[in-house]
């Protein structure tokens, strides 16, 4: 730990798929849940990993305030401020909602998806594993698991030791790029 650059995580090396998602359900057992794997191929580990739904949410309610918005939008320009009366129709009738507040609500679904998108998976910008040159087989033939080193209790010999125990070929620090 010579480096003066903060540290990114742990980048562990593996022969094939079966101990790389070993190690990751090894490193969740112990508590590190900033863990990131990567493969030449699919890997089906859907149970292992866990899924986390805050995007999801976050987009739903999106959807859900951009169709209020859209409603009141409408209502405040066809029935308060300036309201047309015709035929047999009523002024707050909720077919005439319908439009606007699906505009609306699509609208805000697929700006807030694409602000999640960018914001959770840091794009545009580089990612501090793309600097090390053992990286570069994850492409085609390696497999690599990463463990992220977020917290104050990140101990990295505690998370070296961990992954040890599954037998990899290689543990590299990976110091980060703030």
């Amino acid at each position: 730990m010579t480096d003066t650059k903060p540290l990114y995580g742990l980048l562990a090396e593996f022969d094939n798929p079966v101990r790389l998602v070993e190690a990751f359900r090894g490193a969740r057992g112990e508590g590190y849940y900033r863990v990131e794997l990567y493969s030449p191929l699919p890997i089906t580990t859907a149970p292992a990993v866990g899924r986390r739904t805050g995007a999801l949410l976050f987009v739903l309610t999106a959807v859900m305030v951009g169709a209020a918005v859209g409603c009141l939008v409408r209502y405040a320009t066809g029935v308060a401020t300036y309201p047309l009366e015709f035929g047999a129709t009523a002024a707050a009738g909720w077919p005439t909602y319908a439009v606007a507040g699906f505009q609306v609500a699509l609208l805000l679904a697929v700006l807030t998806a694409l602000y999640v998108a960018f914001a959770t998976r840091r794009v545009p910008g580089s990612h501090p594993l793309f600097n090390l040159p053992e990286f570069e087989q994850a492409r085609q033939t390696r497999f690599f698991l990463c463990v992220r080193s977020t917290g104050s209790r990140f101990d990295p010999e505690a998370a070296a030791r961990v992954l040890a125990q599954f037998h990899p070929r290689a543990v590299w620090e990976v110091p980060s790029e703030e």
